[in-house]
């Protein structure tokens, strides 16, 4: 997959753009995930780099920030949250990621299949079906958001996806034995 993306996103309402443009007027805090979580250290350093002084991390979990995030766009509050694609709150809010001019967080990243080595010598037909996987991030939103509003299980949301997909699925199973 192509597309991944870190960074601090805001609902579309909001007039501002930029990291550059963030400070204690627009919002006192940024709502972040896990303590430890990648997206939150990248994010203390952005305050850090940009000097941002007046605007605290404030450590959450997933289903806490998105609910903070749900909440304040039911209000058209301002809020500023760390942001991942894929991530089924995208397909949820109208949302936006802010412009980091200095490239600190990741942008264009990109989510590769590992397979062990020796797998295309050992079985060639399984190495060309993962070869061939390739999804975009609105497809794994769409899946993520099955599972977190219709609180299915991550089994069923696949073969939910693989119905409404399947002429994708087929071209990855066309391969030669």
């Amino acid at each position: 997959m192509e597309g991944a993306q870190t960074g601090l996103a805001v609902p579309t309402y909001m007039d501002i753009d930029s990291i550059e443009e963030l400070d204690g007027s627009v919002v006192s805090h940024i709502t972040g995930i896990d303590a430890g979580a990648g997206v939150n250290s990248t994010t203390e350093t952005v305050l850090e780099e940009y000097e941002i002084d007046d605007v605290q991390l404030q450590s959450s979990f997933d289903a806490a920030m998105t609910q903070e995030l749900s909440t304040h766009i039911e209000n058209e509050e301002p809020i500023v949250v760390t942001g991942w694609q894929p991530h089924w709150k995208f397909n949820t809010h109208d949302l936006k990621f802010l412009e980091d001019p200095k490239g600190i967080y990741q942008e264009d990243g990109e989510i590769r299949t590992i397979v062990r080595e020796g797998l295309e010598e050992d079985d060639p037909v399984a190495f060309q079906i993962l070869d061939n996987f390739y999804w975009t991030t609105e497809d794994m939103n769409e899946v993520m958001l099955k599972i977190s509003e219709e609180e299915i299980d991550e089994v069923e949301a696949a073969e939910q996806w693989i119905d409404d997909n399947r002429e994708t699925v087929d071209e990855w199973l066309d391969v030669e034995e």
